[in-house]
């Protein structure tokens, strides 16, 4: 198992969005469900919230960092919860994915029970290997998605195990989505990759005889 790349130093006035976390499924019942979300900043001046594209409207009312709930539609269905940080040097943004269930699947469903990857890499471009963990239920397969595109590879995933899942590295968040089929409905849930391009050069090194390239390879966290 490879270190987690390091972040890049920002520059002492740019807009950052240092950390933002939510609960990433959620079980409610009624329209709307309110998820609890932890962020911090740095040089914001003001943030807001964002659902599906549109604004919290309660959003002027946050601080800068610190922690607060965030209306969801409480549909069944996962949704796009960005937070947005605005300074005198312009704005940040760092989007999160929120599953929501308002009823229990049928008896022999697939399930997913746990789906966990790192939600924020540091990556030199091109593309990021980032470590994935998932356990499913009644599941006769798994596939994965980036961003609605189909993985390759899919077929090769076990139905619980780890595997890594290839994010683009461009400075801007992905929506990975696993898949579980099975007898009866499908189950899904997605999370959010935020990939920060490096700006450090990298550091030259001695010839030695010939190795495979290495590549970047990112850790989950444990939910």
């Amino acid at each position: 198992m490879t270190a987690s790349p390091t972040a890049a130093p920002a520059t002492s006035t740019e807009t950052v969005v240092t950390s933002f976390s939510v609960i990433p499924d959620v079980t409610c019942s009624g329209t709307t469900s309110a998820v609890p979300m932890a962020w911090s900043t740095r040089n914001a001046q003001s943030v807001e919230f964002q659902v599906d594209g549109a604004p919290v409207t309660a959003g002027a009312g946050y601080a800068v960092s610190g922690t607060g709930n965030v209306l969801v539609p409480c549909d069944g269905k996962e949704h796009e919860v960005a937070l947005v940080a605005a300074g005198t040097s312009g704005r940040a943004s760092v989007s999160r994915q929120v599953n929501t269930f308002n009823a229990p699947p049928p008896v022999g469903a697939p399930l997913i029970t746990r789906f966990s990857m790192l939600e924020d890499v540091t990556c030199p471009g091109g593309t990021a290997e980032v470590a994935a963990a998932w356990v499913t239920q009644n599941a006769q397969a798994v596939n994965f998605s980036v961003d609605g595109q189909p993985l390759p590879a899919a077929a090769g995933f076990p139905t619980t195990g780890t595997g890594n899942i290839a994010v683009p590295c461009d400075g801007t968040d992905h929506k990975i989505t696993l898949t579980a089929t099975g007898t009866g409905p499908a189950a899904a849930s997605s999370r959010s990759v935020n990939t920060t391009v490096s700006t450090s050069p990298a550091t030259p090194t001695a010839p030695t005889s010939a190795t495979s390239p290495a590549s970047v390879t990112a850790v989950p966290t444990t939910r």
